[in-house]
């Protein structure tokens, strides 16, 4: 089901509202990583930013935002070189005749995230059963799912301790996959890679009808907290 754009408070089936920036953004320049590498080097003062910081501003997996740096510096917008200690650092091209449009794509982005409502009761509730490191990439995640026709999606394990101090290491997920078995496969894998860029961690994506360990389905309903069910 695709997203749509409305100027009244939404939420995803009750759990997250859309109309993030990033979400915006990757509507329009077709890819949230692209989306997200743009922002931060826009954002930042004009000097270089190391691969590494501008992985971790980002809050994207490593391989999206490193794919989107090398799509970026083809048509010329970034530039990427090694400095004396070999690191590798990324800037924009000041003289880029695109730079000062996108400069303003993102500032009015930034005004339309300012803008938009609070966001609902019911997705509070969710935010507030989901780690705390995962909380601000909810919506990302959401838009994964429902980009890849998920019909219900379920976070569980560490993903869900909101009592632990320590990061998750990964992120578990319980999907079912609607729409025709034919391509099935194809939509798996590929959402399982945009989950991972999304949090930013390595996914363990399990489908719904594979849940067949009890040890693992007594996970499952002891820690799964659902951020996306279809109407």
């Amino acid at each position: 089901m695709a997203l749509r754009k409305t100027k009244e408070p939404r939420t995803i089936n009750g759990y997250w509202r859309t109309g993030r920036r990033f979400t915006m953004l990757a509507e329009i320049l077709g890819s949230e990583a692209r989306a997200r590498v743009l922002t931060v080097l826009l954002e930042a003062p004009r000097r270089p930013l190391h691969l590494r910081a501008l992985i971790r501003r980002c809050g994207s997996g490593s391989s999206g935002v490193q794919r989107a740096v090398a799509q970026l510096e083809h048509i010329g917008i970034v530039r990427s070189q090694l400095d004396e200690a070999g690191r590798r650092a990324i800037s924009l091209v000041d003289s880029h005749p695109l730079l000062r449009p996108l400069e303003a794509l993102v500032a009015a982005a930034q005004a339309a995230e300012a803008a938009a409502p609070t966001v609902g009761a019911a997705a509070r509730s969710v935010a507030e059963r989901v780690h705390p490191r995962l909380r601000r990439r909810l919506p990302y995640l959401v838009e994964a799912c429902r980009r890849a026709g998920a019909e219900r999606a379920m976070l569980f394990g560490s993903a869900t301790d909101v009592e632990s101090a320590d990061d998750p290491n990964d992120l578990d997920v319980v999907v079912r996959l609607g729409g025709p078995v034919e391509g099935r496969a194809t939509r798996y894998f590929t959402l399982r890679v945009a989950l991972e860029e999304a949090a930013g961690l390595p996914v363990d994506l399990i489908e719904e009808d594979a849940l067949a360990n009890p040890y693992l389905r007594g996970e499952v309903a002891r820690t799964g907290v659902v951020i996306l069910e279809a109407a």
